[in-house]
């Protein structure tokens, strides 16, 4: 049995793997919000860098296993690069803001499991703040260019 979305059908030997990418789209998103939602918190408040340490902690498993299901032989991205070549550039962008946005992610870790003080708080808070709305973007921009390649709409929920 095909599935359709919107005017596509995703053929059966595909639909477990949409479904992963949905799931997984889902995880992220979470990560993403239990993040936001650490850093709602006043900065003085007890715990604060242990919640948002906890959450940053859960976005970096989560980001590791997005980049393990989109890159490489058998990723997503290649996926789309032999169903529609034209797309390269659009999966290069995404696969270097892999490596950048990894990078913030680890550094952002140092601080808040490093055993000193936070020097400025407000400051790292920011960053994050900013991390966080690039990887909604990088999460709308990958949808987009699932749609580009196989007119599927996965969601933006999931």
């Amino acid at each position: 049995m095909e599935e359709s979305t919107g005017s596509v059908t995703i053929p059966d030997q595909m639909r477990a793997h949409v479904e992963q990418v949905r799931a997984h789209r889902a995880q992220m998103a979470e990560a993403v919000f239990a993040v936001q939602d650490a850093l709602g918190h006043p900065l003085h408040v007890p715990r604060w860098r242990e919640r948002v340490l906890a959450a940053m902690a859960e976005l970096a498993h989560d980001f590791r296993q997005h980049r393990a299901l989109t890159e490489g032989v058998n990723g997503w991205y290649a996926g789309i690069l032999g169903t529609a070549p034209h797309l390269a550039g659009s999966v290069e962008r995404l696969t270097a803001e892999h490596v950048e946005v990894s990078a913030c992610v680890a550094s952002m870790l140092g601080v808040l499991e490093s055993d000193a003080p936070i020097p400025d708080p407000a400051a790292v808070r920011e960053e994050l703040t900013t991390l966080m709305g690039r990887l909604v973007r990088h999460r709308q921009q990958g949808s987009d260019l699932i749609y580009a390649a196989y007119e599927w709409d996965i969601g933006g929920s999931g």
